[in-house]
Protein backbone atom coordinates (compact mmCIF):
# COMPACT_ATOMS: atom_id res chain seq x y z
CA UNK A 1 0.00 0.00 0.00
CA UNK A 2 1.57 3.14 -0.99
CA UNK A 3 0.18 5.44 1.37
CA UNK A 4 1.56 3.33 4.30
CA UNK A 5 4.50 3.21 2.86
CA UNK A 6 5.11 7.35 2.20
CA UNK A 7 4.16 7.21 6.21
CA UNK A 8 6.97 5.29 7.23
CA UNK A 9 9.78 6.37 4.93
CA UNK A 10 8.78 9.80 4.79
CA UNK A 11 7.27 10.08 8.80
CA UNK A 12 7.35 13.58 10.06
CA UNK A 13 7.80 15.45 6.90
CA UNK A 14 4.49 13.51 5.41
CA UNK A 15 1.55 16.52 5.50
CA UNK A 16 -0.75 15.30 2.65
CA UNK A 17 -0.86 12.03 0.49
CA UNK A 18 -4.23 12.26 -2.26
CA UNK A 19 -4.84 9.15 -4.25
CA UNK A 20 -7.23 9.75 -7.68
CA UNK A 21 -7.95 7.35 -10.43
CA UNK A 22 -7.60 8.53 -14.39
CA UNK A 23 -11.54 9.15 -14.14
CA UNK A 24 -11.38 11.77 -11.12
CA UNK A 25 -8.53 13.07 -12.73
CA UNK A 26 -10.55 13.33 -16.22
CA UNK A 27 -13.30 14.84 -14.25
CA UNK A 28 -11.24 17.75 -12.47
CA UNK A 29 -9.83 18.73 -15.89
CA UNK A 30 -13.37 18.85 -17.09
CA UNK A 31 -14.99 21.10 -14.71
CA UNK A 32 -11.81 23.10 -13.13
CA UNK A 33 -10.65 25.79 -16.31
CA UNK A 34 -7.50 26.28 -13.98
CA UNK A 35 -6.61 22.82 -13.80
CA UNK A 36 -4.09 20.85 -16.37
CA UNK A 37 -3.29 17.00 -17.02
CA UNK A 38 0.13 16.63 -15.36
CA UNK A 39 1.55 14.15 -17.13
CA UNK A 40 -0.52 14.72 -20.56
CA UNK A 41 2.24 12.24 -22.84
CA UNK A 42 1.61 9.26 -20.46
CA UNK A 43 -1.26 9.12 -19.23
CA UNK A 44 -1.74 6.56 -15.98
CA UNK A 45 -4.88 4.92 -14.40
CA UNK A 46 -3.67 6.28 -10.64
CA UNK A 47 -2.12 9.29 -9.29
CA UNK A 48 -0.87 10.23 -5.91
CA UNK A 49 0.10 13.69 -4.65
CA UNK A 50 2.49 13.59 -1.82
CA UNK A 51 3.08 17.32 0.31
CA UNK A 52 5.82 17.21 2.52
CA UNK A 53 6.82 20.08 5.12
CA UNK A 54 9.52 20.14 7.19
CA UNK A 55 11.99 22.23 8.86
CA UNK A 56 15.65 21.16 6.92
CA UNK A 57 14.73 21.49 3.19
CA UNK A 58 17.96 19.50 2.47
CA UNK A 59 17.07 16.85 4.73
CA UNK A 60 13.48 16.42 3.36
CA UNK A 61 14.32 16.20 -0.22
CA UNK A 62 16.49 13.31 0.21
CA UNK A 63 13.85 11.39 2.27
CA UNK A 64 11.76 12.33 -0.44
CA UNK A 65 14.19 11.31 -3.35
CA UNK A 66 14.98 8.23 -1.40
CA UNK A 67 11.18 7.39 -1.54
CA UNK A 68 10.34 8.50 -4.96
Amino acid sequence: DMFTKARAQLGEILSAFEFLDRESMDMCLTHLDWTKDPMPETPTPFYVLIETSGSNAEHDMEKLEAFL
